[in-house]
């Protein structure tokens, strides 16, 4: 305080009527010294490097606090928190913490700008625009992307590629980061600015905290550098903030008071006790004018901010009238301003009646229902000072930097009983007019009955003879309520008017003092006594932020889970600590609900972290979102939860849809539980809104609607249908209402399209992607589908169409003149049909070709149809591709293809996937393929089943004997039996021992990895070893790394042990002759093999070969199957021709249809030995024990045929052994019909 001087006065005004205070007038004043300036030493941007000074063209120096956190911020990489008024140029902070990041990756000075990504999280889409529009300009000389990432600007998957800096909403960020396949995108960011870290205190805090947490505990699992710099308000428990966002106090944090305003701001709270209304009215309005004049007086501009549209033209008329009664009209006008006439010609040409009559007074209105003309026009003349007085809405506040020398808000909140003739006479007093006589203007009261408690309302407006009798008889013996709304904000969310908030406040104070032109700036803010207290402790930072994470812990808990980073009760608890919940429970336990006994018990409050998180997990587990074990305290992610994460669906919407979503429902019944989302829980029913909402439901809504607009699930079902009518409403309140509901609606509609597509329904689920179509483009899925272009084709040709019940094939099938002819208007046809061209249309073919008597492969081929033109159809249309058994209703497969413009002028693609299928066989599916954009864009296919060959059922595995286990002294050759480590050989070796060391026949051994079918093939080598040594062994590798692994492991054993030669042949190594030749072991690649023995007549070693092994022989059915056949047909050839016998050695995973490999291996007697699943002889020698709550977790790939696990028909207790790791895709299904035989007992199994 030694450094500044400040100055507070604290003053009382009392005006007494009737022996009661009319108003208290408070007002607190900044003066700042000379010395203050002076103290500190400022940042001249020519000290900063020279890629930086380009950000800050037209800017000498840096101010106060930018020089002050210059050297953390610049010089550094530690985490900033930074505490400043509105107006101190946090911007300017948050840019050089950017250029910051940019010098870490200028390297022999070219920027890597694939390296880095910055995040700037603003709390409104206004604020994001505004910063977008800011980082652009100043960072475009540096040839960087800046892109907003809202609800409203969207990014694809390139844009977010070629883009260095985000900015973007709390909650689109979280969406974002919720997503494990956005996790390359999370891992490139390097620098996150958090701007308005207040905002913790407010209901979308707890989307600040999941962010925040997220982040830090990303940064300690991937152990990459990710800085944090939050930006706030003042704020008095600044510290433990920082702690939050793990700032260092010592260096990283900064907090200034509000002396460090660039613009000194004196601050006037005014709060009013009159109880009287009439008399209030005029008081607030007298004050609010005063003050306004007292600025104007003094040259000044001024704003008075309200919060309706209404509001605006309603105050601005109110001050025009009190100038010109008071006589200082003149004060206001503008006419002696150079530009005055030249202006007035642009303001008459304005539509806008009030903006017109007001101009003249030197006043003017802004909120957002105006026309962005008329707002562009009227910022430019205040900006010019054409307008002395605005008055506006906070809209302006947020979306537009327009700051003036005084800013006034008024805040008007009565609610205050009369009687009810006394209430007639005072509201036609308010009214201007005695109702007698009428002005037409409307006003709205509340009318409360003490009868029976409800709340109703009545507009009184200019009336005719008998309706007057009839309001009077209404009021009668009534008690009434009467609410003037002034700068209370309606909020949709809140289901009501609420007082404006922290960041509202400070918004608008933030636009009072112009630093270019203002030595000094002005705050007034006219409230009701009782608000008195709460906006001066709010504005003089006396409020603590307190955390209200634990609200939403149930969603943002399983979003943790979604996304994997949260798999137990201790890991929840840990990211638990990482909150800004954590820090205030530990500082202040007592708003969080727990008793100082349990903090002196338990200090750390580990308990009551557990506590926490075990009740969202059993919430969350009895709504399927997630499956919590309590005994081992782990979770399991379902695909319901996975939905309502990517989805931002909340916890209870998910309970509402578990009950009420149903494989059939109607129109009225999808509609009406999507109002009962508790994204809407707060939408309330006023009295006044009934008329109105009534109206809409006869003329704009198609769909029945359950229970009447009267009701509360009723008036948003009404509002859902207006939506998607494109309807209009007169009601601000309702206005609000239907913006806040289609703000959601799109993301429930696809949420609930993915969780009837998951559970497999056919109908349900097309029936969703219409409506969610319905919703994104705002035509009922009932109308012509060439509403779609509505804005090429006129309403009434498209109403014609309709009429006369042209649907798109009747269309497509007619000339431009017939089409003309129907519609009675020639010129139409030639559009109409050149829009049926762009209108999208596939064609669909399929052939089918059994893998195992239950799987089926498809091949489709997809052709495009239509024309493709940018304006409508983008970069790419994607569709939908669902195979349907309609019989039993429901989808096998379903798959998201995106078509491409090349693609689409281009061959038909082709797609291939598996499908199940099940005895008895059904007649035919259906692959349906449906657009995901338009609607009734459809395409249709039927696989029939009636000539289907289908393969024996029988799976050809090889029983594993009960054997001993043989010693390695078997060999009868001690040099042999020192070539091995173990002393016995396991299971399988011992029971193919004898057939591949003691006889020459061919073997096929199907086993899975790590069971020693390499040692096998070694005992085949052997035998040629010892019966035919001047032969050869060709050991055929598909891989490189495969065949290094070979030369390492037999170059030790055979080649050092038994003097053998060996030779590799790969791509990247050839031999030359005389090697190849001497030696007696080559190991190759199948390609190289190929090309080598296609010569073999001259080329005698290749006649030379006794033994050819052929590893992982199950790539017959992959790409490079081909090559393998023709080896094995080459060398059985070669065989015949020199009379030489040829032994083949097959080695693979365990197959399916092993006995129709034989004929490539055909010298009798073939011996086949294949890996059991369906006997414990099976088990591969090292287990591993899983064990698995749930069956579809682990069959990811037949979900869909089998939705529960108990639908296989297995007993509870039934065990599963597998061999194999690699043909699960192909196998899965083949492995759950063997569950159903399967009843084995074992220790190491797969609990289902």
């Amino acid at each position: 305080m030694d450094r500044y001087k400040l100055s507070t006065y604290f003053g009382s005004r009392f005006e007494k009527v009737s022996k009661r205070v009319k108003y208290i007038y408070l007002l607190t004043y900044l003066i700042i010294s000379d010395s203050l300036t002076a103290f500190f030493y400022q940042i001249e941007i020519s000290e900063l490097d020279e890629f930086a000074q380009a950000a800050f063209s037209g800017y000498k120096s840096l101010n106060r606090i930018q020089s002050r956190i210059f050297e953390a911020t610049y010089q550094t990489n530690e985490n900033i928190l930074v505490c400043a008024p509105t107006g101190a140029g946090k911007t300017n902070i948050a840019m050089i913490a950017v250029l910051h990041e940019i010098g870490q990756h200028f390297k022999d000075g070219f920027l890597h700008k694939d390296e880095f990504k910055v995040v700037y999280v603003a709390p409104m889409k206004a604020l994001a625009a505004e910063v977008t529009a800011t980082f652009s300009h100043r960072l475009a000389p540096l040839n960087l992307i800046v892109k907003e990432l809202t609800g409203d600007m969207q990014l694809s998957k390139k844009e977010l590629e070629e883009t260095q800096m985000i900015v973007t909403t709390p909650e689109k960020w979280d969406v974002i980061t919720r997503k494990s396949s956005d996790m390359s995108l999370s891992l490139l960011v390097k620098l996150l600015i958090i701007d308005e870290v207040h905002l913790l205190n407010d209901d979308r805090g707890p989307v600040i905290e999941a962010l925040v947490a997220r982040t830090l505990r990303q940064v300690e699992s991937t152990q990459t550098m990710l800085r944090i710099v939050g930006l706030s308000a003042t704020l008095p428990n600044y510290l433990e903030v920082a702690h939050f966002l793990r700032v260092n106090p010592e260096t990283g944090l900064f907090f200034f008071d509000t002396s460090y305003r660039p613009v000194p701001l004196a601050q006037q709270y005014i709060g009013i006790s009159e109880k009287n209304y009439v008399a209030r009215s005029r008081l607030l309005n007298e004050i609010c004018y005063n003050k306004v004049l007292d600025s104007i007086k003094q040259g000044y501009q001024a704003m008075v901010f309200v919060h309706s549209r209404k509001d605006t033209g309603k105050t601005a008329k109110t001050l025009v009238e009190m100038a010109q009664i008071s006589g200082d009209i003149d004060l206001f006008r503008n006419d002696t301003h150079p530009q005055f006439q030249l202006k007035k010609k642009d303001v008459h040409k304005s539509r806008n009646r009030e903006v017109v009559e007001l101009f003249e007074s030197g006043m003017g209105i802004h909120h957002a229902g105006m026309l962005r003309a008329d707002r562009g026009l009227t910022e430019h003349l205040f900006s010019d000072g054409l307008l002395k007085v605005l008055v506006c809405t906070a809209t302006l506040a947020w979306g537009v930097n327009l700051p003036a020398h005084t800013v006034v808000i008024k805040v008007e909140n009565a609610i205050i009983p009369y009687p009810a003739k006394a209430m007639l006479l005072e509201s036609e007093a308010g009214m201007g007019n005695d109702m007698r006589n009428g002005n037409g203007k409307r006003s709205i009261f509340f009318i409360h009955d003490s009868g029976n408690g409800k709340t109703h309302t009545r507009e009184l407006r200019k009336l005719k003879r008998n309706e007057k009798r009839k309001g009077k008889r209404v009021l009668k013996r009534k008690q009434i309520q009467t609410m003037k709304r002034g700068t209370q904000i309606y909020d949709p969310k809140a289901g009501g008017w609420r007082d404006l908030g922290m960041l509202d406040v400070m918004q608008i104070f933030g636009r009072a003092g112009r630093p270019q032109f203002d030595k000094s700036g002005e705050g007034i803010i006219i409230t009701s006594h009782d608000k008195l207290a709460y906006y001066l402790r709010l504005l003089t930072s006396q409020l603590p932020i307190e955390s209200q994470f634990i609200t939403s812990l149930k969603d943002n808990l399983n979003a943790e889970v979604a996304l994997g980073t949260v798999t137990n009760v201790k890991e929840a608890c840990a990211w638990l600590g990482y909150t800004y919940l954590f820090i205030r429970m530990k500082s202040n336990p007592l708003v969080y609900g727990i008793g100082w006994d349990e903090v002196i018990a338990d200090p750390f409050l580990i308990s009551k972290q557990r506590s926490l998180v075990i009740d969202a997990a059993r919430s969350l587990d009895k709504a399927k979102m997630m499956r919590f074990d309590e005994k081992s305290g782990n979770f399991y992610c379902t695909e319901l939860g996975r939905i309502a994460s990517h989805f931002y669906i909340q916890y209870s919407s998910v309970e509402t849809y578990n009950e009420k979503l149903k494989r059939h429902m109607s129109d009225s019944e999808v509609i009406d539980m999507v109002a009962h989302s508790s994204e809407f829980e707060n939408i309330a029913i006023r009295e006044e809104d009934q008329e109105e909402l009534e109206t809409l439901a006869r003329t704009s809504c198609p769909v029945e609607i359950k229970g009447g607009p009267s009701t509360k699930y009723g008036k948003i079902s009404t509002l859902i249908q207006l939506f998607i009518s494109r309807g209009s409403i007169e009601s601000f309140s309702l206005i609000s209402d239907a913006s806040y509901i289609s703000a959601s609606l799109a993301r429930i509609m696809r949420a609930l399209f993915e969780i009837c597509l998951g559970r497999g329904w056919c109908e349900m689920t097309s029936f969703m992607l219409e409506y969610c179509k319905a919703v994104d483009r705002q035509i009922w899925p009932h109308l012509h589908p060439l509403r779609q272009f509505d804005k090429e084709l006129s309403a009434e040709v498209l109403r014609k169409l309709e009429e006369r019940e042209a649907d798109l094939d009747r269309l497509q099938e007619m000339e431009e003149r017939d089409i003309g002819l129907l519609i009675r208007y020639a010129p139409g046809g030639k559009l109409i049909k050149q829009h049926l061209g762009y209108f999208p249309w596939i064609s669909m073919s399929a052939t089918v070709s059994p893998i195992t008597r239950t799987v089926l492969k498809v091949d489709l081929l997809i052709s495009p149809e239509f024309v493709w033109k940018d304006r409508f159809h983008g970069v790419s249309e994607r569709w939908w591709i669902l195979v349907e058994d309609s019989e039993n209703d429901h989808i096998y497969h379903s798959e998201l293809f995106t078509l491409t413009k090349r693609m689409a002028r281009g061959e038909p693609q082709k797609l291939s996937f598996t499908v199940p299928i099940f005895e008895p066989h059904p007649p035919q599916y259906f692959i349906r393929a449906i657009s995901d954009s338009w609607l009734k864009a459809e395409a249709f296919y039927t696989i029939s089943f009636q000539n289907l060959a289908l393969p024996e059922a029988y799976i050809s595995h090889t029983e594993l004997l009960d054997l001993r286990p043989l010693p390695v002294t078997s060999f009868g050759n001690e040099a042999y039996a020192e070539l091995y480590k173990f002393t016995h050989f396991n299971p399988i070796q011992t029971q193919t021992f004898h057939i591949l060391y003691h006889t020459d026949n061919n073997v096929l051994l199907g086993a899975p990895t790590g069971s020693g079918k390499t040692i096998s093939a070694e005992l085949a080598m052997l035998r040629l070893f010892n019966t035919q040594p001047d032969l050869k062994v060709i050991y055929i590798a598909p891989l490189k790394a495969i065949v290094r692994e070979r030369m390492k492991d037999w170059k030790y054993r055979l080649v050092s042990q038994l003097g053998k030669k060996m030779v590799e042949m790969t791509g990247d190594y050839t031999p030359d002759l005389m090697a190849l030749s001497a030696a007696d072991i080559i190991i190759s690649t199948p390609e190289k093999w190929d090309g080598i023995s296609r010569n073999w007549h001259t080329r005698s070693y290749v006649t030379k070969v006794g033994l050819v092994i052929l590893d992982e022989i199950h790539l017959l059915g992959a790409d490079r199957g081909p090559i393998l056949e023709v080896i094995i047909s080459r060398m059985r050839y070669i065989s015949s021709q020199t009379e030489r016998r040829v032994r083949f050695v097959g080695l693979s995973t365990a197959l399916a249809n092993a006995r129709t490999l034989t004929p490539h291996i055909p010298c009798l007697p073939a011996v086949v030995i294949n890996g059991c699943i369906d006997s414990p002889a099976g088990l591969p020698p090292s287990t591993v024990v899983v064990e698995v709550s749930v069956v579809v977790t682990i069959v990811g790939a037949v979900k869909d045929e089998y939705p529960d696990g108990f639908s296989l028909g297995l007993n509870p207790t039934s065990h599963l052994y597998y061999l194999g790791y690699g043909l699960w895709r192909k196998q899965d299904y083949l492995i759950l019909n063997a569950l159903r035989k399967t009843q084995t007992k074992a220790t190491n199994s797969l609990r289902l």
